[in-house]
């Protein structure tokens, strides 16, 4: 039989070793390769500035894959975006536009000084993430080496720029602009390669792009006719035009065209408007003249139960971010953020922007 004392010392003995496998094991469990999605964003977020973040948004959007030689698509039907269900049950979508995006020139010396890719886009960043889709036009190549410059109308941004537009949940862009092949072929085809490493998807250069979000599929096209009074397209950009609105459920148009420093589109441009409708554009917005126009509603083909529908013009919702500081108009953006509920236009919402610190635009209440 074992004495009080020696009882008192195995107890102590035992506790002793269970408290150091209850020890063990915890320490493993921390030391878990698997980590959470939110831990995996924290990382990337605090990873070193100059580098691109290849993984920033790795677990927020899928890898766009290709359906055919002239259509990109991405599913987004799992995304954590926007507002899924409305009053009255029905599935709601909203898609976010903005106008001219030139992330060089004036505008990457700010964001390199401050070492901050980001600056650009922390004031209206909120807002635009708050969209299930955003698209913008994006007036500069994306480029290697690209040379610090702060005049002349030879644009372009370093591929780490890209970061700005992930901080703003950019999710496509058009390069159909007149800055986009500033850096020839070879630029265009960098461009296209370092968004779409990175889960944005471009149009603007023949092909449609798709976007499905939540059973509804939304199609973007771009097309340049900047500085044309009366701008047409041509037969294969119609083919385009009417082939890719039989992909899909909502089309989007994005216009590069008018004159710069108007207020007012051309009749030229106007009559352009109304065919783009006519062959299947469900919105159209315009961008090139540096300054706010007039938008309208302009009817189309009638809407599946046979009632008339009207869809969305925007001629030009002027600057997002440049570096134009030298007018009030050229300082002025609109963005606009459009409400679909079963694949159909029912709302539109307007936000005027001011560009008061170079390169970086506000939410203006004025």
């Amino acid at each position: 039989m074992f004495s009080r004392k020696n009882q008192f010392l195995l107890l102590l003995f035992a506790s002793t070793i269970f408290f150091a496998v209850y020890l063990a094991g915890f320490t493993f469990r921390k030391a878990d390769p698997q980590i959470k999605v939110s831990e995996k964003i924290t990382q990337s977020i605090n990873l070193p500035r100059p580098e691109i973040k290849k993984n920033f948004i790795a677990d927020l959007k899928k890898t766009p894959e290709s359906d055919s030689e002239d259509e990109l698509s991405s599913d987004m039907s799992s995304s954590f975006r926007g507002n899924p269900a409305h009053e009255s049950g029905k599935d709601v979508i909203t898609l976010a536009f903005a106008g001219d995006v030139m992330l060089g020139r004036s505008v990457m010396q700010k964001y390199l000084e401050l070492n901050d890719y980001t600056y650009p886009f922390q004031k209206v960043a909120d807002r635009l993430k708050k969209a299930d889709l955003v698209f913008v036009n994006l007036e500069n190549p994306i480029i290697a080496d690209c040379p610090i410059h702060t005049g002349g109308f030879k644009f372009c941004s370093p591929p780490q720029s890209i970061e700005g537009l992930l901080f703003a949940g950019v999710d496509v862009v058009t390069l159909a602009n007149n800055h986009s092949a500033n850096y020839g072929e070879k630029g265009i085809e960098d461009t296209i390669n370092f968004l779409e490493n990175e889960g944005i998807l471009a149009t603007g250069i023949g092909r449609l792009v798709t976007k499905g979000v939540r059973g509804t599929k939304f199609g973007f096209l771009g097309f340049n006719k900047a500085q044309q009074t009366n701008p047409l397209l041509t037969p294969s950009e119609i083919d385009l035009i009417r082939e890719s609105d039989r992909k899909v459920d909502v089309l989007i148009i994005a216009m590069h065209w008018g004159v710069e420093y108007q207020n007012t589109a051309l009749p030229g441009v106007s009559k352009l408007a109304k065919d783009l409708v006519a062959m299947g554009a469900d919105v159209v917005v315009g961008h090139h003249p540096h300054w706010v126009q007039n938008s309208e509603l302009i009817n189309g083909p009638p809407w599946k139960d046979g009632s008339a529908y009207a869809r969305p013009v925007y001629y030009s919702l002027g600057n997002f971010i440049f570096d134009q500081m030298w007018s009030e108009e050229t300082r002025k953006g609109l963005l606009v953020v459009l409400t679909y509920e079963d694949g159909k236009f029912i709302k539109e919402d307007k936000y005027k922007t001011y560009i008061r610190e170079i390169g970086q635009p506000e939410i203006s209440e004025n």
